[in-house]
């Protein structure tokens, strides 16, 4: 099998409303009416972005009342980012719970973008909402292998299970690639930056990454974070290791890591609903 094999067309193409909007973006000729056009066209992401951009995701100053406000606050970019965050759930519904409980996935990547924004927010980083989506996309060739080979992923996750190993170790014996590598494929014909694909492909080994290694090890230490602080999972069968490696690296020390997970906990369940609920 080749991560080809499993990226059918339907899973391969982005969400629907996010196409859209990415079209008209690159397109010179677009107006700011055009896209708001475009996300007006779907109510509900319409009414959940405006009640994320004014929740305490972003804390602006004032009320956002129409998506056009929103637009000229937030820039045509970060909109679609945010519109991307709030769509790509709804491409993954009906994988069997014995593979993976979604809410449980999505809780555990949602607190992984959260935790990526606030460690980003330590090294003085601009637009850390952008960089929510390197956590909450970071997972994802987990769901494309559930959706789409059902059987191999079932193997692999009762096989990590019982041989108490990583998933993505017994991925890559079992098939020759890991979900890693089918998620950054997936992200690359999504057309997302390299940054979201290279970040997504070595989350496991962040030292390995040949551009963005920096990026890699914040995803990869907040993907440990979000499982050492209960936050659902992604069919890891225990909570993996940090190694002293990472935090050296990213010349972080342990302390600090306390008061990310304060600031976490205490908007994880308002942020959660707003993308999932």
């Amino acid at each position: 099998m080749e991560i080809q094999d499993i990226l059918t067309n339907e899973v391969a193409s982005p969400p629907t409303v996010y196409h859209k909007l990415k079209t008209a973006i690159e397109n010179p000729e677009s107006t700011f009416q055009d896209f708001a056009e475009i996300i007006r066209s779907d109510a509900g992401l319409s009414s959940r972005l405006l009640r994320i951009v004014n929740s305490s995701f972003y804390g602006l100053s004032g009320p956002v009342d129409s998506i056009t406000h929103a637009l000229n606050i937030l820039g045509v970019d970060q909109l679609g980012d945010l519109a991307l965050a709030t769509v790509v759930m709804t491409k993954f519904q009906g994988i069997p719970k014995d593979l993976i409980n979604l809410d449980n996935y999505w809780r555990h990547n949602i607190a992984s973008g959260l935790i990526v924004r606030e460690i980003a927010l330590l090294f003085g980083e601009a637009n850390t909402e952008k960089l929510y989506l390197l956590g909450l996309l970071h997972d994802i060739g987990g769901l494309v292998l559930c959706k789409e080979s059902a059987g191999i992923a079932r193997t692999c996750l009762n096989r990590a299970n019982y041989e108490g190993k990583h998933l993505h170790q017994v991925e890559q014996e079992e098939l020759g690639f890991t979900h890693a590598q089918v998620g950054g494929e997936l992200l690359n014909r999504w057309r997302l930056p390299e940054l979201m694909v290279e970040t997504t492909i070595y989350h496991h080994n962040p030292l390995n990454a040949p551009k963005f290694p920096k990026y890699a090890a914040i995803v990869h230490l907040a993907d440990i974070l979000a499982y050492e602080m209960d936050f659902g999972g992604s069919g890891e069968p225990f909570i993996p290791p940090l190694g002293g490696q990472i935090m050296e690296f990213l010349q972080l020390e342990r302390q600090q890591l306390s008061g990310i997970k304060l600031s976490v906990q205490s908007s994880f369940e308002e942020i959660f609903q707003m993308f999932y609920g």
